[in-house]
């Protein structure tokens, strides 16, 4: 899981400033900038068919309460899916509405806590939804490729958007153990491609 602070995060695209990562620990002081912001938080603690992801609701309450009282993010413009709601399909519906919603000198943000996997042609990483089960091609087809959100974030009215993605590729459980047999082999996070110059991704 990220520390609070998010003091270690590997930047894959636009460079940002220690100062602009957010301590989730801290209450903000000063103005809010959210106001024409928009969000999706996907948080997929208990997986019905691979392990579970500890702490990742915790993770979510702590993001939450940044968006509202850091960010000053409508409550009404944050999409949130938890668990068995985080589906492969409802996660692209999700980040569909929020791309509308936001305004455009807003940020668009999108935080994904849960699992990750290499794509099926080990070019992409995929955030793995909550219905995958202990096949590849389960794996496969409930899960969102990374590319796919950089795309909507990248279309989107937004004058910034970020994606915080709390997984990691490897296709392996936090115990090291293989999610399920037969994914492509580890995907180092440089290898996955520049962001549009308006999105940055952290992982």
């Amino acid at each position: 899981m990220l520390p609070s602070a998010l003091l270690a995060l590997s930047l894959l695209a636009t460079p940002a400033r220690a100062a602009d990562w957010p301590d989730l620990q801290t209450t903000p002081r000063g103005p809010v900038q959210g106001s024409q912001d928009a969000a999706v938080l996907v948080a997929i603690e208990d997986y019905p068919f691979v392990e579970h992801v500890l702490g990742a609701n915790a993770n979510a309450d702590a993001w939450m309460g940044w968006f509202k009282n850091g960010r000053g993010i409508p409550l009404a413009r944050v999409q949130v899916l938890r668990d068995r709601d985080a589906n492969a399909r409802r996660i692209r519906e999700a980040l569909a509405t929020a791309a509308r919603e936001v305004g455009p000198q807003g940020t668009l943000w999108f935080v994904f806590i849960g699992h990750g996997a290499p794509s099926k042609d080990g070019a992409d990483g995929l955030l793995v939804g909550a219905n995958a089960d202990r096949t590849a091609n389960g794996i496969y087809d409930e899960s969102v490729p990374r590319a796919e959100v950089v795309r909507v974030l990248a279309a989107s009215p937004a004058t910034r958007a970020v994606a915080v993605l709390d997984a990691c590729f490897s296709g392996q459980s936090g115990s090291g153990q293989a999610l399920v047999a037969g994914l492509q082999p580890l995907i180092p996070t440089a290898l996955l491609g520049e962001a549009p110059d308006k999105v940055t991704v952290l992982t």
